[in-house]
């Protein structure tokens, strides 16, 4: 499928709803890049709660979407709880999808595009490296200066970074700390709603 439009209206991490309409989507890849606080990983968020019933959790979602597809077109609504798909304009069950919990599977943060350095995706990991430093090539600048100058001119930045890269790292460990507990509750949250339907059956 290939998405074509996607409208937010309510959704928590974003203030005001929005719309992306056919032109700002191609057929090939989009990477959403921004300063932290914009609303990136809310838009992951909102795909997801358009794609999975269990996508949503509590969170209020207003949000709707319009995927072009080898069957015709879909268009998926979401209101709170109630996830509805239409297929040509007639209601639907919606395309075939993988189930909820191999959703992360199909989510790429910052982190899984820059670990592909030194695979076929380098490519993008430079692209991302070289966006993130203002469009420069900071290895192509490095190498016009000798190392000793370099070094001598960042020794005490490079001490004072010491401990904030600790910190990152730190930080860093305990987000995917919380993003495995989060699957992990969402996981038995699917879990429970299973059992709870073998129960009234």
């Amino acid at each position: 499928m290939k998405l074509r439009r996607l409208e937010i209206n309510l959704l928590p991490g974003i203030d005001d709803g929005f719309a992306l309409e056919r032109e700002q989507f191609s057929d090939g890849m989009h990477v959403v890049l921004g300063p932290n606080g914009i609303g990136k990983s809310s838009l992951g968020r909102a795909m997801q709660s358009l794609l999975w019933r269990e996508g949503v959790g509590s969170a209020q979602v207003i949000s709707s979407a319009r995927f072009e597809s080898t069957d015709g077109d879909y268009l998926v609504t979401r209101e709170t709880s109630s996830l509805r798909w239409q297929l040509n304009g007639t209601s639907s069950d919606g395309p075939h999808l993988p189930a909820f919990n191999l959703a992360p599977c199909f989510f790429l943060g910052l982190r899984d595009l820059l670990d592909v350095a030194g695979k076929d995706g380098s490519q993008v990991a430079d692209a991302i490296r070289k966006e993130m430093s203002g469009g420069y090539n900071l290895e192509t600048i490095a190498s016009r200066f000798p190392v000793s100058t370099l070094l001598r001119r960042g020794k005490k930045q490079s001490n004072a970074m010491g401990p904030a890269q600790n910190d990152v790292q730190v930080a860093r460990r305990e987000q995917e700390q919380l993003e495995l507990a989060e699957a992990t509750l969402k996981q038995l949250q699917l879990e429970i709603g299973r059992a709870s339907c073998r129960e009234r059956v």
